[in-house]
């Protein structure tokens, strides 16, 4: 069996003073590192390289940059997508919670959070985020 390619990137660089000494590790083991989705065209590209691939995100912030970022990858085809809430930055609040309702609610806009091919870590505080979003979004 063939082994995926995974894309990494980390967006928000220089966005959260908390995130600067990971920017710098993902940007030494070889990751996309940008600051904004919007404007780096080196995130933009690896963004929309990611069909067929899996996709992971680092980085800030968890109501714009990093769910946008993750949702366009999906939408570009990406086999599976990794989002690991504690590497990244809130925007309204810094608990692993507050983390995961802001991605839950960004990327609730953009497709359905149900997909099974949406991985987000830890899974209890994710699955506990969805069903507040979607609870509220009814």
């Amino acid at each position: 069996m063939q082994k995926s390619e995974v894309i990494k990137v980390f967006v928000g660089e220089g966005e959260v003073p908390s995130q600067n000494e990971l920017a710098k590790k993902r940007r030494k083991q070889g990751w996309v590192v940008g600051a904004s989705i919007d404007d780096d065209s080196e995130l933009k590209d690896a963004i929309n390289d990611s069909g067929g691939k899996i996709f992971v995100i680092n980085g800030a912030s968890s109501s714009y940059c990093a769910p946008i970022g993750f949702a366009r990858a999906m939408k570009a085809g990406a086999l599976k997508g990794v989002a690991p809430l504690n590497n990244i930055a809130g925007s309204n609040g810094n608990t692993l919670a507050d983390v995961a309702h802001d991605f839950a609610l960004v990327l609730s806009y953009f497709m359905d959070i149900d997909d099974p091919r949406i991985i987000v870590t830890p899974t209890k505080v994710w699955n506990k985020a969805k069903a507040d979003v979607k609870a509220r979004r009814r």
